[in-house]
């Protein structure tokens, strides 16, 4: 849910462990998620952060739409949490979320396999 002032707040989602290798990864992301009550976007790039502490989650525009800054599907660029190299967790595909304002959504997936 988009409150004023750049909040936000998830909903518990739905998610599947199907072909699932790292479960730290998905399971940081939802922390994540859970966690996060504000975001800021700065060029391709939005934050999902808790309070004013550094972000939790940076993820970078894949697609251009200018019906809202956030409107549109954003790619994992950075998570705080795992120890392991940034590349390393995703060798085939990153994690994404979409935003769909008109609808009220947003939708994703945790990366894995394509």
């Amino acid at each position: 849910m988009l409150k004023d002032n750049n909040r936000i707040e998830f909903s518990r989602g739905m998610s599947t462990l199907m072909a699932c290798e790292n479960m730290e990864v998905e399971t940081e992301l939802a922390k994540v998620l859970e966690q996060a009550d504000n975001y800021t976007i700065e060029g391709d790039i939005l934050s999902l952060n808790k309070a004013r502490v550094a972000p939790l989650a940076r993820f970078k525009r894949v697609d251009e739409n200018d019906q809202h800054a956030l409107n549109g599907t954003w790619e994992l660029d950075y998570i705080s949490g795992p120890r392991i190299a940034f590349d390393g967790l995703f060798p085939n595909r990153k994690p994404e979320i979409t935003f769909n304002l008109p609808e009220k959504k947003a939708t994703g997936n945790g990366g894995g396999v394509q």
